[in-house]
């Protein structure tokens, strides 16, 4: 039988505040998605500008995006992937608030199954 496990990043990012944490992978098995919730307000429209940026990584790697952060505003991303872990491997998470004025609750959800 397999098992799912979640492992949740959830912030509230203080007007300009960067953060990163690490969390250890509860099981042996797969990471088979990453979703990033960006909330309403994340984009400016009179600069153009994305106000918040994210990543996700596995030990040393950065797995979403392959490259950079994304960056959005009112919309759930899903990225389906296929990457093995370990119990007790490092899952991290790097958030960016741009916005001067605003906080902003973000998070990012790993999804893993195991057996």
């Amino acid at each position: 039988m397999n098992r799912t496990e979640q492992v949740v990043f959830s912030r509230v990012l203080q007007p300009l505040e960067g953060y990163r944490a690490e969390k250890e992978c509860p099981i042996d098995g797969a990471i088979t998605s990453v979703i990033f919730n960006f909330p309403d307000g994340c984009y400016d429209p009179i600069t153009g500008n994305y106000l918040l940026d994210m990543a996700f990584g596995h030990a040393n790697d950065q797995i979403c995006p392959g490259e950079g952060t994304l960056a959005l505003n009112n919309i759930p991303m899903l990225f389906p992937i296929s990457e093995k872990v370990q119990k007790n491997d490092t899952l991290w998470v790097v958030m960016e608030n741009a916005d001067a004025l605003n906080p902003h609750g973000v998070s990012i959800i790993a999804i893993i199954v195991g057996s």
